[in-house]
Formats: structure tokens, sequence, C-alpha cells
């Protein structure tokens, strides 16, 4: 699995979305200060006077980029690949169809996954360091549970970012199209950000609330599971 993973590194830089990802961190923080300002411009005040709605609606934000950016790395490395002529280079490898397609999924889960935390922790690492030195939260106290709770939350939803692009995936698979996977992508974040903001917004953080949003993030790391075994399924069947 590994060598058919850097096998794929080796055809598909990550240059390009590493620097989405390092893009998606700056925008992230300036949106996060732009929250933790609003209440003192009287801007929705009685939202984001607080540490727990200002890291709500920022990760709510994390989602949407992540999948939006998951989607298009699995519509170049898979849909572009298997909808093309170069699914006849790809046939004649002596490798199983479905472990070469397994590879690129796994490869853009575990990236999306990773770059996703990677910036959670320097966006609200920075927010917390330079808040503790130069506090613009109004209504907010710095503790190890908060950040305890914010990394629970982080690496929930980095889970969802990337189990939606896969069940995206299968959207723009069978419909053979590029745009479909990505559309699909940001359906599905906005659809489960709507249901992740009534519990993360307006509302104290409760360790039940934690518990529904990471019970959700298996679920839909289980139906992606689900829909690209189907996947893979098809593409053992496929004819060049």
């Amino acid at each position: 699995m590994f060598k058919l993973m850097n096998l794929e590194l080796r055809q598909n830089r990550l240059k390009t979305y590493i620097s989405a990802t390092l893009i998606i961190s700056m925008t992230l923080l300036a949106f996060a200060y732009f929250f933790a300002f609003a209440p003192h411009a009287k801007i929705e005040a009685s939202v984001f006077d607080n540490y727990e709605d200002i890291i709500g609606m920022t990760s709510i934000l994390g989602v949407i980029c992540f999948s939006i950016m998951s989607a298009t790395m699995q519509a170049k490395f898979v849909v572009a690949d298997y909808t093309s002529k170069r699914v006849n280079l790809i046939f004649s490898y002596p490798i199983e169809r479905s472990k070469m397609l397994l590879a690129k999924v796994v490869l853009v889960f575990m990236f999306t996954l990773i770059s996703q935390i990677l910036c959670y922790m320097f966006v609200f690492g920075t927010f917390f360091l330079l808040d503790s030195v130069y506090p613009v939260v109004i209504n907010g106290v710095l503790s190890s549970r908060l950040i305890i709770n914010t990394v629970k939350i982080t690496i929930a939803l980095s889970i969802i970012s990337a189990a939606i692009s896969m069940i995206a995936l299968f959207i723009g698979f069978n419909r053979k199209s590029i745009p479909s996977t990505i559309v699909s992508a940001f359906i599905l974040s906005a659809l489960f950000n709507n249901l992740i903001a009534t519990l993360l917004i307006g509302k104290p953080l409760t360790q039940q609330s934690i518990l529904i949003i990471i019970t959700l993030s298996a679920l839909i790391l289980i139906i992606g599971i689900i829909l690209n075994f189907f996947l893979m399924r098809k593409v053992n069947r496929m004819e060049v």
C-alpha cells in the first residue's frame, strides 16, 4: 500500500495542495480575529463574545475549505484518471485494480486529515497565544479544558472533511464528472455544517455536544468507507 501511495505521489505532486493549506490557515486565522473583534464593533456581539463561538465558526469554515480541497484532490487523483485514456495505463499495472484505487483514496484522506489538523493547530494555537498577551475576546477564559475540547472538535471535524470527500468521490465517479465531485463536497459540507453549527454556535460547549460531533464523524466515515467499497467493486468490473 505504501509503495502504491509513493507511486501516486510521484505522479501527482502535493505542492499545490500544501500551498492551499497554508492559504486556508492564514485565512482562518484572519476570520478568527474578525469574529473576535466583531463584538467590539457591536456586530453580532451576543454570538462571538466568547472562545467557544469563535472556535466553532472558524472550525466550520475549515470544514468547507478542506472538504472542497480534498474533493478536488479526489477528482484529480481518481475521477480524472478513471474517466480518461490514462485508465488503460492504470489497468496495465500488475496490481489489483481495487488496491490502486484504495491507495489513491487513502492518500487523499490522510493528507486531508493531517493538513487540516495542522491547520487548526496553527490557527487556534496562534490565536490562543496572542490572545493571552493581547486579549480581544470579551467573555473568554482560556483554560486547559477549553484547549482539550478544541482538540477533540478539530480532530472530529477533520475526519468529517476527509470523509465528505470520499462520499463526493463516489458521486463524481458515478457521474464521471469532476465538477460533480467538487459541488457534491460543497453541498455535503454545507448540510453537515448546519447541524454542527447548532451544537457549537450560540450555546455553551458541553461534553454531550462534543460526543454528538464525534459520533457524527464516525458515522460519515463509515458511510464513506462503504461507498468506496462499492466503488472498488465497480472498478474491478470495469472494461477498458
